[in-house]
């Protein structure tokens, strides 16, 4: 019971911080809280139950990237908060995805054409397009042997809080590649 008041208070405080901040609600979801035993002997989950840890997850999203670092200093000042997983994305990803397949399929159409005028051709119609290489699609049908995904992070060691001004954002790097296949004839 007073493991559980102790949790809501700090989800209490937690959201008063983001509320404070001007996130939206809508751009945060606070989930149920979740309760494991705890053990004498933790690192093998055996032996008596001394305990229970109880957990709630929040997923917040900070449009706002200027309040992240300040923000993450507040959080983590509160005992026992910690972060999972912090994802850098776009608000508007589709449509700047959208964008740059138009813009990728002109640039390849200009770029066929400047290639053909020296060569006295022209473009009669596309016979494929693709976001993937041709080669590729052919890998991808007859793979041999699993797919491997290799994964990992890195969380710095040494005691103490970071200077907020160390916080940083991964980039967001958005690209869009397009391969086309012509038919050309020469030019009459």
């Amino acid at each position: 019971m007073k493991a559980n008041q102790e949790l809501q208070a700090k989800a209490t405080k937690i959201l008063a911080l983001l509320n404070d901040r001007k996130i939206p609600e809508d751009d945060v979801i606070a989930q149920g809280v979740t309760s494991e035993p705890q053990h004498e002997d933790d690192d093998n989950k055996r032996g008596k139950v001394i305990g229970y840890r109880l957990k709630r997850f929040f997923d917040v999203e900070v449009a706002d990237v200027a309040i992240y670092p300040g923000l993450v200093d507040d959080l983590l000042a509160i005992t026992g908060v910690e972060f999972q997983e912090i994802k850098a994305e776009l608000a508007k990803e589709k449509a700047i995805r959208d964008e740059m397949w138009a813009k990728a399929l002109e640039n390849a159409r200009q770029n066929a054409e400047k290639t053909l005028i020296p060569l006295s051709m022209k473009i009669d119609s596309v016979f494929a397009v693709s976001p993937v290489s041709i080669p590729d699609i052919l890998g991808r049908i007859m793979t041999r042997g699993e797919r491997v995904v290799v994964t990992g992070s890195y969380i710095p060691t040494g005691g103490g809080r970071l200077d907020p001004s160390r916080y940083r954002l991964a980039p967001v790097t958005v690209s869009q590649s397009v391969h086309l296949i012509y038919l050309v004839s020469p030019v009459k």
